[in-house]
């Protein structure tokens, strides 16, 4: 018996471990068993043989309590995100177990690192050989769409890159009119929530409008006129993004947890955007040279692309240009707030434009200040790149 346990160990190690051979080696023993303990076998290897090529030591566990699903580790982060301590809880981790380890959720094993030379190989040096794992892409997936730019790998990636680029033509970014506008929206909004102000929701409501009116030509203005409409959109994108990532964490038990209030939320997100679809799928054939919202539309519809995907790309840009600008607008204030010396320096060189409205070359040429936004952005949460 001992022998034939070793055969099979070894044709699992070579990777032979087909149903027939598994059959004529052992008839007696149980299939389902065999080929667990065959694929186990080959995992090892793989791990070792890149252990070997890369000359690196395995990385270390999570010390677990429940070894067969690592459901401490789940029920550890929830109460981490209920408590709003999910940084605390990743700074102890990597200090108690060190930069690089491995945990388990639900039945799934994942590699944790926050050491600066391996996310320096996954964005830079090494970065073609990386791409979006399963549950990262089934979290966007669920809530955006299945084409959607942050659920793509490789080529397809690429093409719907390129594909989104139309958003930022340089005419555009130049053009400061429509995002002065919701600046002063913000200033407004800030006097009248009086003494205290929460600056990150704020921030966030000024990233919706903002980049809905640089998207759709139609902004969502929610910090001063908000409509039914766009409330329930604002409401229903935050709500499907929460709760995909909840589903995502959940893994193969998501389907014990029936979520009707997300399907909803879904429904609504999407149907905002199709109205700026069907719009723009009526002037696709015309010669109309209307609004930005119109150009980009036809410029993502067009070589045959479906409205699914065209919908699927406008919602990853405003989520992107939302969650970006409240991010690092939120972290920088934060952060000027306590750096007076900082705040002086930026009051000092704006001077220089003696109260007249600043261009976009005016904008440029503000060093410092560009400065502070660039070394700002180090504090915010960095998005992993795609191939």
């Amino acid at each position: 018996m001992l022998a034939e346990a070793a055969h099979l160990i070894a044709l699992a190690l070579s990777g032979a471990y087909t149903i027939l051979a598994f059959y004529a080696v052992l008839p007696e023993w149980p299939l389902p068993l065999i080929l667990c303990l065959g694929l186990w076998c080959h995992r090892q290897q793989y791990w070792l043989r890149n252990d070997r090529i890369h000359n690196t030591l395995p990385a270390k566990s999570y010390p677990h309590t429940d070894v067969l699903l690592g459901m401490d580790w789940f029920f550890a982060m929830l109460h981490a995100l209920r408590t709003y301590a999910v940084l605390d809880m990743w700074n102890e981790m990597f200090t108690s177990i060190g930069q690089t380890f491995w945990n388990q959720s639900i039945g799934q094993w994942v590699l944790l690192t926050n050491e600066p030379e391996n996310v320096k190989a996954m964005l830079s040096t090494n970065f073609e050989d990386w791409e979006l794992g399963f549950s990262r892409k089934k979290l966007t997936q669920l809530a955006i769409g299945e084409e959607n730019l942050f659920a793509l790998n490789g080529e397809e990636w690429k093409r719907a890159r390129h594909d989104v680029k139309g958003i930022f033509r340089r005419g555009e970014i130049r053009d400061l009119q429509g995002v002065e506008a919701h600046v002063e929206n913000l200033l407004t909004r800030i006097a009248m929530e009086g003494d205290k102000v929460d600056l990150q929701k704020l921030m966030y409501l000024f990233g919706m409008d903002a980049s809905t009116e640089f998207i759709f030509g139609y902004s969502t203005d929610t910090l001063l006129h908000s409509t039914v409409s766009t409330d329930d959109f604002a409401r229903s994108l935050d709500y499907s993004l929460e709760a995909a990532a909840f589903r995502a964490r959940l893994g193969s038990i998501a389907f014990l947890k029936p979520d009707p209030r997300f399907e909803e939320a879904v429904k609504t997100t999407r149907a905002f955007a199709d109205d700026f679809i069907n719009r723009a799928m009526l002037n696709r054939h015309s010669h109309y040279q209307g609004e930005k919202d119109q150009m980009f539309l036809q410029d993502v519809l067009g070589d045959g692309k479906s409205r699914s995907y065209a919908r699927d790309q406008m919602l990853s840009m405003i989520i992107a240009g939302r969650d970006t600008t409240a991010s690092v607008g939120s972290s920088l204030l934060w952060m000027l707030a306590r750096r007076p010396d900082v705040v002086s320096k930026i009051r000092a060189e704006i001077m220089v434009l003696e109260g007249t409205r600043p261009s976009w070359e005016d904008l440029k040429g503000l060093r410092y200040l560009n400065m502070v936004i660039k070394e700002g952005k180090l504090y915010e949460p960095q998005q992993l790149q795609r191939n």
